[in-house]
């Protein structure tokens, strides 16, 4: 928690020191209260007319109260307010961090996971923080302060009160050391909850084809009682502090009246006004200490949990990507035609897998190819393709673009040579229009974006759908595209990765949920309209690929095969074994 405070910026750190100043004076006035009930204690019991003096006392004491009242008010909307702004800067640096991951983080931290660490959690980092900074300086101040004051005012007294508050610390101490292990499982129980209902509502339609619902709702079950436990212990274990604090307090009440009344009895009749007056102001400050520990112990209902998500927040901050970054424009240029890949001995593993899923891979294709990667389900396609754009490094060897091995680039350099259509297509939230120029620069003009826009869709066979609606490409798109079908999306996602216009064009399994015809009309337009930029395609299908210029087969990790689709149903087992599975006699001859 400490660590996660450092970052608090000057004026967040300012507004609490200013804050710490507010509940001083506002502990001063309330401590001030009782020494004024004192002297109207004492002007009540003296003989004569006083009237005066009890108004003036009076008027002292209102004063203070309003003294307290706006102490309390300006510190809570200070807190409140840095509260707020250090969350949000919390969600920014978990943005920032969570956007520069690789896969490999992605998968290590899951994705749910990192969804509650930067809502959920910050959300308890935030409420400690509200609640905290007035309860541990209130707290401990009005315990100083107070103690201070019934210094000196009796010896009895001052030990049954010091039994006291050394009976409540150290229960509120055992208190915290029972609960904080149960609050961290409960945040892991938490990401379970997400994680279980996220993947129930994505696979929905599976759970209903499979009528899987009562499965569904066992797994859920499970994953809520456990949660339901680890919170009924807190809950259970939180239950007895409050009683223990009443509990305490009446004990010491009637210890200090009982007190009282022994000394009052053994004084002389003038010390037992003083000793009346006295025990009056000590009963109030002895209050005052224990709604003190009152205060401080509605952090024990907080600390635990935010402590957790502090901890959990502070280790996706200070995780380093595996992906590390290089500064542009450090690469050394190179005379090479734009769009040329090359693959030197390339070796990749998963983290913490056992096999390599690529070895030794040496390939280069020329500016300007287009090049079919196809294979068997689980051979390595993608994971090839994954190295060029860098969503993993390389456990061995070099992928070079233009000559430079995409380690020595700027991601951002990278990335702008690329567009990229994955597996499963992406769409956000917004329009037609916001989703296709999603990667054109913003230097370009309206017009200008709009042109692209337009010929995008148009080589992506979506320009009929698209102008078939009311708004044109001023149509809403749903969060995740889910008022369009799949074959929408994925050519949607195909438009967007055109009109980026890059040097090299990479489409992971994108053709999949087109038909034979609109995936041959796509391909066409492709080699008509980008015939300078080098294209992969990733396919199951050999009709998505036979017409590439060069097409590499892969098996296990290996590439098995390469050259055109006649050269290859001559020369390699694999693809003819694919082909011979998907074409038809008259296909395979070339009809």
């Amino acid at each position: 928690m400490r660590s996660l405070l450092k970052r608090l910026n000057q004026n967040q750190r300012a507004s609490l020191t200013l804050v710490v100043g507010l509940i001083i004076c506002q502990v001063w006035f309330d401590l001030k209260i009782p020494d004024y009930m004192a002297d109207i204690a004492i002007l009540t019991q003296t003989p004569g007319n006083h009237l005066e003096e009890i108004w003036r006392i009076g008027a002292l004491m209102l004063l203070c109260a309003l003294g307290s009242i706006l102490s309390s008010l300006s510190s809570a909307y200070i807190v409140e307010r840095t509260a707020a702004g250090f969350s949000r800067s919390l969600r920014h640096d978990l943005f920032t961090r969570v956007n520069s991951f690789s896969a490999a983080e992605i998968n290590k931290f899951s994705t749910a996971s990192l969804i509650t660490r930067s809502t959920n959690d910050v959300s308890q980092v935030q409420m400690l923080i509200s609640s905290a900074v007035w309860s541990l300086v209130r707290g401990p101040v009005m315990v100083i302060l107070a103690v201070t004051k019934i210094a000196g005012k009796g010896d009895a007294w001052l030990t049954v009160t010091a039994l006291a508050v050394f009976t409540m610390a150290a229960l509120l101490g055992l208190m915290l050391r029972l609960v904080i292990p149960r609050f961290k499982q409960m945040q892991e129980f938490t990401d379970d909850i997400s994680r279980v209902t996220r993947e129930h509502l994505v696979g929905l339609p599976v759970v209903h084809a499979t009528n899987s619902q009562k499965r569904e709702e066992e797994k859920f079950a499970l994953t809520n009682q456990r949660l339901t436990s680890a919170t009924r212990f807190t809950g259970l274990s939180f239950s007895t502090i409050f009683p223990m604090i009443f509990t305490t307090v009446s004990l010491l009440t009637v210890a200090i009246y009982w007190v009282g009344a022994q000394l009052i009895d053994g004084a002389t009749e003038p010390e037992k006004l003083q000793i009346f007056s006295d025990m009056v102001v000590f009963s109030n400050y002895t209050m005052q200490i224990m709604m003190a520990f009152m205060v401080m112990s509605m952090v024990l209902f907080i600390y635990p949990r935010a402590s957790v998500a502090a901890g959990r927040i502070k280790e996706v901050l200070e995780t380093e990507p595996s992906i590390a970054d290089t500064p542009a424009g450090t690469a050394q240029k190179q005379p090479i035609q734009a769009g040329e890949i090359e693959f030197r001995n390339v070796t990749f593993r998963f983290p913490d897998a056992s096999e390599d899923a690529l070895e030794n891979i040496n390939l280069q294709i020329l500016p300007g190819q287009t090049v079919g990667i196809i294979g068997a389900t689980g051979s390595g396609k993608t994971s090839l393709v994954n190295l060029i754009a860098r969503f993993y490094d390389t456990t061995g060897g070099q992928v070079l673009i233009d000559g430079q091995n995409v380690k020595d680039l700027a991601l951002e350099e990278l990335y702008e040579k690329l567009g990229y259509v994955t597996q499963q297509a992406v769409l956000f939230k917004g329009t037609i229009a916001s989703n296709v120029s999603y990667g054109i620069k913003n230097t370009q003009t309206q017009e200008e974006t709009e042109k692209r826009i337009y010929n995008a869709l148009e080589i992506a066979q979506v320009s009929d759908f698209v102008s078939s609606q009311a708004d044109g490409i001023e149509t809403e798109i749903a969060q995740a595209g889910k008022n369009v079908s799949g074959g929408q999306k994925q050519r949607l996602a195909i438009a967007r990765a055109i009109a980026k216009q890059p040097q090299i064009l990479i489409f992971d399994d994108s053709f999949s949920a087109l038909d034979y015809r609109t995936d041959r009309q796509v391909r066409n337009e492709l080699k008509k309209h980008t015939a300078d930029v080098t294209t992969l395609i990733v396919a199951q299908r050999v009709g998505s690929i036979r017409d590439a210029d060069q097409i590499i087969v892969m098996d296990n990790g290996h590439i098995v095969g390469q050259g055109t689709h006649q050269e290859l149903m001559h020369t390699c087992d694999v693809y003819q074994e694919i082909a011979n599975s998907q074409l038809s006699v008259a296909e395979l001859e070339g009809e």
